[in-house]
């Protein structure tokens, strides 16, 4: 997971994906790993899969919903409002 964190920050969003799928594998229930993964997939331009993913984490635990509201101001999520707004619903 460290590994995809660290794709994510240097915007290789292809690299975080495989290391984030890893460790989402290797701990399926854990919410952070398919958080990140979504995001990451949200990058991609991927959005419908990654609201369907983010919609079990916010079920689990909402709190994921505001952080996600904060990464476009943290410049880790670029995306059209339109395509932000199917992410956080």
């Amino acid at each position: 997971m460290n590994l995809g964190d660290y794709h994510i920050e240097h915007g290789d969003m292809p690299a975080a994906l495989e290391a984030y799928g890893k460790a989402m594998e290797m701990f399926p229930e854990n919410l952070e790993m398919k958080y990140w993964t979504a995001v990451a997939l949200a990058s991609r331009g991927e959005t419908d899969k990654a609201a369907a993913m983010l919609r079990e984490v916010y079920e689990k635990d909402a709190n994921w919903r505001e952080l996600t509201r904060r990464l476009p101001d943290a410049g880790i999520l670029n995306l059209s409002q339109k395509e932000f707004e199917k992410l956080v619903r």
